[in-house]
Parts: C-alpha cells; sequence; structure tokens
C-alpha cells in the first residue's frame, strides 16, 4: 500500500532523492533549504524548476528565463553566484508549467519522450502507460503473479517495450521498501 502524498509533495521527494542519488550531502541540502526559506518566498523550492544540482551543490536560478543570460546562485553556500555550465547538466524528468513548478514527471526519459508518465490529472496521479490509462501498477501486479512480458503485451494492446518500461518503474519505486525491510 502507498502513502498518500499530493503531487507537489511527490515531486519535491523525487527531487531530494535525486540530489541524495547525484551526491549531494544532506548537510547542504539543510543549508540550501534555510537560505532559500530566508530569501525566497517560494512555498515548495523543492517542487520548483529553479532548483538545480550539479552533483555536489545545489542552486537557485533567480532571473527569469526569457532573460539572454542565466543567472545562478549557490544556496548551498549562502547565495554566492555560480557558472551554469555544470550545472544545467542537471537530468530533468520533469514537464514545468507557466507557473514554473512541476505539472508531469517522465521516469527516466526527458519531457514528452517516456514510455511512463505521472499525471495528477491521470489516474489520480498514479504512473500509466504514456498515452494511455493503463496504471504500471496493473501491469506490474500481473506480471509478479506469473504472467510474461509478451502476453501482457498482446492484452493490453502495447509494445514489449511499453509494458517493460512499467515494470522497470514499479521495480524502481518498491525499492525503497526493501532497503527499509
Amino acid at each position: 500500500m502507498r502513502s498518500a502524498l499530493s503531487f507537489v509533495n511527490l515531486m519535491e521527494a523525487l527531487t531530494l532523492a535525486g540530489f541524495r542519488q547525484r551526491g549531494v550531502p544532506m548537510q547542504r541540502v539543510r543549508k540550501a533549504l534555510d537560505y532559500a526559506s530566508r530569501h525566497t518566498q517560494v512555498e515548495h523550492l523543492l517542487a520548483s524548476e529553479r532548483i538545480l544540482t550539479d552533483g555536489k551543490e545545489l542552486f537557485w536560478e533567480f532571473q527569469q528565463r526569457w532573460a539572454s543570460e542565466v543567472h545562478l546562485v549557490n544556496i548551498s553556500r549562502g547565495g554566492q553566484k555560480a557558472f551554469p555550465d555544470a550545472v544545467m547538466r542537471y537530468l530533468r524528468e520533469m514537464e514545468w508549467g507557466r507557473d514554473r513548478f512541476a505539472t508531469r514527471w517522465w521516469p527516466g526519459a526527458s519531457p514528452g519522450e517516456g514510455a511512463v508518465v505521472v499525471d495528477p490529472r491521470r489516474a489520480f496521479g498514479a504512473p500509466v502507460i504514456a498515452g494511455t490509462g493503463i496504471r504500471t501498477e496493473d501491469v506490474f501486479s500481473r506480471f509478479s503473479a506469473g504472467e510474461s512480458l509478451e502476453d501482457l503485451a498482446d492484452d493490453y494492446g502495447m509494445t514489449l517495450a511499453q509494458i517493460q518500461a512499467a515494470v522497470r518503474l514499479e521495480v524502481r519505486l518498491l525499492e525503497p521498501e526493501r532497503i527499509a525491510a
């Protein structure tokens, strides 16, 4: 059974997990969030497109996107100015809305290019195979019960790659539960 989180909470958790996976120490995350809470008025900072990492530090984009130059500050180090080249390598899986907050998550892919999407407007925010309402959890449940990937692809009218992507995502989502057990 999965815990109930809002979509924004999920995006914040995913962003934090992504920072940790890229090697950003939790102490730097805490310092960055403390600095940002004092110097920005963003309620859900970790769900914002303006927070970036290079795998060591956290940065905040404080200039509007339409400006010709990107201005970043290192919020892990008390607001030092930073150069964006290294920061811009940050792998993005989020699709951003006009308000610059995450609207959809494309696990393991660039927005619009993945086989699986998490959209709060579809399937109550459960991961689905892109372009369908087929929840990855349903595919995984049948796979876990012993059905073959090929049979699932036939039953759902999907490609083998789509079914594999659904199963991979569910395995990825279950990993923290295995570690905790």
